[in-house]
């Protein structure tokens, strides 16, 4: 039974109690009984506090995974490129400026591209090129050095190095020159070069 039916079942307990006999002319200890009674048990109903429900439990906001540090350098530059700009013409000491839409490799401190040569007839022939990459650590920007694998004529260079996402830049002048410490190009051969990473080729299934 809930607190109302209760209640309304005392209040008729009290009606009867009160008035279901005549009202005496003086109220004899019975009747006076019978009212504190009824009063008594209607106060203890009123008074009688009621269960909160308990507010849901929050859950606690998830603490976010913590970051993994960068990879260093070394690793970020492995992988193939493709070269998209040179700042200089080939004919002011750039290098790059041949590559332009040519891929090269860099794998561990392996440079590698293809450079085309003509023969003896004019005919372009193939031929590999590698250079070591040797990164001097404790510098910033990071310096790089690009030098000739073999004892084979090739040009040496030195600069810097950025990797931002899928692009690599690289800042470069002669060997007897001062270091570059930025990424702007200048009169006196320093070549910027812009390269694009090509993304791995998916593996392929195993055929069934």
């Amino acid at each position: 039974m809930n607190a109302h039916a209760f209640e309304s079942d005392l209040r008729e307990a009290g009606r009867s109690a009160i008035f279901g006999a005549a009202m005496p002319s003086a109220p004899s200890n019975t009747f006076v009984r019978a009212v504190m009674s009824v009063a008594s048990a209607l106060l203890a109903v009123r008074c009688t506090p009621t269960t909160a429900e308990a507010p849901p439990e929050v859950a606690a906001p998830a603490t976010p995974p913590e970051r993994d540090p960068e990879p260093p350098i070394e690793r970020r530059i492995q992988g193939s490129w493709k070269v998209l700009s040179s700042s200089v013409r080939d004919q002011d000491g750039g290098v790059f400026a041949a590559l332009v839409g040519q891929t090269v490799s860099i794998d561990g401190d392996r440079f590698v591209y293809t450079e085309y040569w003509n023969d003896m007839h004019g005919q372009p022939i193939a031929h590999t090129t590698t250079k070591i990459i040797t990164l001097p650590p404790g510098t910033s920007p990071q310096a790089i050095d690009l030098r000739q694998a073999s004892d084979a004529k090739g040009w040496d260079r030195v600069g810097i190095i950025v990797v931002d996402g899928d692009r690599l830049f690289l800042s470069l002048t002669y060997p007897n020159e001062p270091r570059p410490t930025t990424m702007e190009p200048a009169a006196d051969g320093r070549e910027v070069v812009t390269l694009k990473r090509i993304p791995a080729a998916p593996p392929v299934a195993p055929a069934p």
